[in-house]
């Protein structure tokens, strides 16, 4: 057994590649902050020794306790503690203790982070609640669990008006310079490369499940000629692309036709927008809307499309997600701006062609706005001095 001396009360506890991260209680702030705060420390596992500085993590509101509970889910940190009065939270950080979220519910009951071996979807808190008695023998505890993801989760217009230093890019089928389009070679490289959503295409397999296609048939990427909605995920899972880039580079898992669960495995996993295409017929609309609101990504998600069917269908079965029209028609914008919460491009090939005041005519409705592509820095630049709200791209990446 190894010990160490700690001048500070000991709270929950969280291993993630060999350092301790551990709970030290909360302290009061100077009088320009008078509010508690929560400390947390890192310890090297091996040795114990304090790894500083350490943290603290100051909300702007009172807090009680420090961390009670701390677990690691592989990519980020999660804390659980108690604020005053009675309102319970938890606190999303990444390894380096920078927050990347918090979240209270006013409740009178505490409750602890669950572990991922006890988690059946990664994104759950239990709850316990004590219900006391004059009779011991009468004491009983209930647990319930709570989904605190959707309290964190910046939207999609929360983003884009945060964005600074640049604009707002989509990585266009994923980072198609580095790896083939709408494979999960393509996506994971986006993400880790910075861009700010990732894009994809779904279209329904013969067994209907979501699976990522640009095109209907195989016949470009694979050099099959087959329709994807012939074959089932799994027989499409069998080919891997003959065309594209680094192809050589990818292990084959990485880039067979991913399904629509993987690439928002992804996107979750990197804190990236989804933003989805939908392909083929309109049924495709209600599972990819339905697997959305399963994982409380309706609010940060867009959904696109060309058949403008596939946006009023959207719209029918969600009022909140974000709708983006690709290659619009000036006589579908206030349809679009009665629908809120929407975008669109128009096909300009030539951002020289752009009439003058379009941008500002679209802004006025109330509707965001791209074009089709942000390919160069010159084209970047130019969409930037026209106003355009994201930047569609398939090789331009953040500096």
């Amino acid at each position: 057994m190894r010990e160490t001396a700690i001048d500070r009360t000991i709270d929950g506890i969280a291993y993630a590649d060999g350092v301790l991260y551990v709970g030290m209680g909360a302290k009061t702030q100077p009088s320009k902050n008078p509010h508690r705060v929560n400390i947390l420390g890192r310890f090297d596992a091996k040795t114990l020794k304090e790894i500083a500085p350490r943290a603290e993590f100051d909300y702007g509101y009172e807090t009680k306790y420090g961390f009670q509970n701390i677990v690691f889910d592989g990519e980020r940190l999660v804390g659980s503690f108690y604020s005053v009065p009675g309102s319970p939270g938890v606190v999303f950080f990444d390894k380096s203790l920078n927050i990347l979220g918090t979240a209270t519910r006013a409740c009178n009951q505490g409750f602890d982070v669950l572990p991922p071996s006890m988690r059946r979807d990664g994104r759950r808190f239990v709850r316990a609640t004590t219900r006391m008695t004059k009779d011991p023998a009468a004491v009983s505890c209930e647990f319930d669990f709570i989904d605190f993801n959707a309290a964190v989760v910046r939207t999609f217009h929360e983003r884009l008006s945060a964005k600074t230093g640049g604009p707002f890019l989509i990585a266009h089928r994923g980072c198609q310079s580095l790896a083939p389009e709408n494979t999960l070679a393509s996506f994971v490289c986006a993400a880790r490369l910075g861009l700010d959503a990732i894009e994809t295409d779904v279209r329904l397999s013969k067994d209907g499940v979501l699976v990522c296609s640009h095109d209907a048939s195989l016949k470009r990427m694979f050099g099959v000629k087959k329709k994807v909605s012939d074959l089932t995920a799994d027989e499409l899972r069998e080919f891997v692309p003959t065309n594209g880039n680094c192809i050589s580079a990818r292990p084959k898992e990485m880039l067979r036709i991913p399904t629509f669960a993987e690439y928002l495995d992804v996107c979750e996993k990197y804190d990236k927008v989804p933003f989805v295409e939908t392909k083929g017929d309109v049924a495709v609309v209600k599972p990819v809307i339905d697997e959305l609101r399963r994982r409380g990504l309706l609010r940060v998600a867009v959904l696109s499309a060309i058949s403008f069917d596939h946006i009023r269908e959207t719209r029918r079965l969600d009022k909140e997600i974000f709708v983006h029209h690709i290659f619009s028609k000036p006589e579908l914008l206030d349809e679009l701006s009665a629908m809120g919460n929407a975008g669109l491009s128009y096909n300009y090939k030539d951002l020289a062609t752009v009439p003058d005041g379009l941008v500002e005519r679209v802004h006025a409705k109330g509707v965001k706005m791209c074009l089709r592509a942000g390919d160069t820095p010159d084209a970047v630049a130019k969409m930037v001095a026209l106003g355009l709200d994201y930047v569609p791209t398939n090789v331009t990446i953040p500096r």
